[in-house]
């Protein structure tokens, strides 16, 4: 029990900050448990008990295998699928075990933050326990706030709830700001994406038309080399006896035919050089704009986290208004209650005083009336002497 339910004398207040206490060391359990304490494993069975620190390990698998299961659902939580509702009943079965450790064991939360402290888990441990000490202090000085003292802090408050009215308006103006900003990337990158659509079937249209014209000549070449082969054959064995005089038009046929060939050969490796070429200038604009793909995804995923971070902040304010509204509530219905029967005793005091007024103008009324009787006897016995 902390110093500031010592200072209670209200036991309902005093209840309200042990809560508040176990509910703090629970969570910041909860919250040192990570993955991260499955390469740490040894050092969490040296410091805990052999049965807690089971419990923990238990719990890291459970977070684990619920992580494996929500990829499996593709991030949607909501999935009704039989395997995600089981390790959902289960993680938070286990959450609940671990809550209650603090109770039995007090030592037990000291003990994982220490651990924690090597892991990346240590800051937001740190962050959501000034936070929970924030929140312990301010019931706290609510519990102990007397009526002009919370008077003065609701005019207070109003200035918060105004300044509160304004954060609304800029949230809805960066989301709109966002909005807009969301829809100009999402139109450049469907422009991008048709720019590579229209690209890649040009690509294809040069692949098609380089194949086409490549097999041609090919069996063009191939054709003429036949040919030729089998009219210099037929030539020999015929025109033997002629094959000095030919011999020069055989080579000015072979001469011929090589130029063609090389003639062909310089087309084929033309055509592929500017393959070669149009193939690295679209390698060289499609690294280019995945590059800006990359760059807008990232934007888009900070916007989206501040975004969040926003809604977190806004959903904060809210729950402290109900907080403070509920209390406002309450106070007032104790007013209420306290006017109630003091307007009860002022009408009983005034009845009372009206009974007594009543009693004493009929006492005086009839102590006149008895006086009176008297002085009348005396004035004729008077004239009698």
């Amino acid at each position: 029990m902390s110093s500031f339910t010592n200072k209670l004398s209200n036991a309902e207040g005093q209840r309200v900050m042990q809560v508040l206490d176990e509910t703090l060391q629970a969570t910041t359990m909860v919250s040192c448990i990570s993955s991260e304490l499955i390469e740490r494993e040894e050092a969490v069975r040296q410091v805990l008990e052999p049965e807690i620190a089971e419990l923990v390990m238990q719990h890291v698998d459970l977070q684990q295998q619920y992580e494996d299961e929500l990829d499996e659902c593709g991030g949607n939580a909501n999935m009704k699928s039989k395997d995600m509702v089981d390790i959902t009943l289960r993680l938070q079965d286990s959450v609940r075990t671990l809550s209650r450790l603090p109770r039995r064991s007090p030592g037990v939360v000291e003990k994982l933050l220490g651990i924690a402290d090597d892991t990346s888990m240590s800051r937001c441990v740190v962050r959501f326990e000034h936070t929970a000490e924030g929140l312990k202090r301010l019931t706290y000085q609510q519990l102990t706030t007397t009526v002009e003292e919370n008077s003065s802090r609701s005019n207070f408050l109003s200035g918060i709830d105004k300044k509160e009215q304004q954060k609304q308006k800029e949230k809805h103006k960066l989301e709109q700001t966002l909005k807009a900003s969301k829809a100009a990337r999402d139109k450049e990158y469907r422009s991008l994406r048709s720019q590579r659509d229209k690209l890649n079937s040009e690509i294809e249209m040069i692949n098609a038309e380089y194949k086409a014209t490549t097999e041609s000549v090919e069996r063009s070449t191939a054709e003429q080399t036949t040919g030729n082969r089998q009219t210099h054959e037929a030539n020999c064995g015929r025109l033997t006896a002629e094959r000095d005089k030919l011999l020069g038009q055989k080579a000015e046929l072979v001469s011929t035919n090589q130029g063609d060939e090389d003639d062909t050969r310089h087309k084929k490796q033309y055509v592929f050089n500017n393959v070669s070429q149009i193939i690295a200038e679209y390698d060289e604009v499609m690294t280019d704009r995945k590059e800006q793909l990359e760059r807008l995804q990232k934007m888009h995923e900070e916007d989206m986290k501040q975004l969040a971070h926003f809604e977190q902040i806004f959903a904060q304010l809210e729950k402290e208004k109900a907080e403070r509204e509920e209390r406002e509530r309450i106070e007032a219905e104790k007013q209420a209650a306290i006017a109630r029967e003091q307007k009860v005793i002022n009408d009983a005091a005034a009845k009372i005083q009206a009974y007594f007024r009543g009693l004493q103008t009929r006492k005086n009324l009839k102590n006149a009336k008895a006086g009176g009787k008297k002085g009348k006897k005396g004035k004729k016995g008077k004239k009698k002497k």
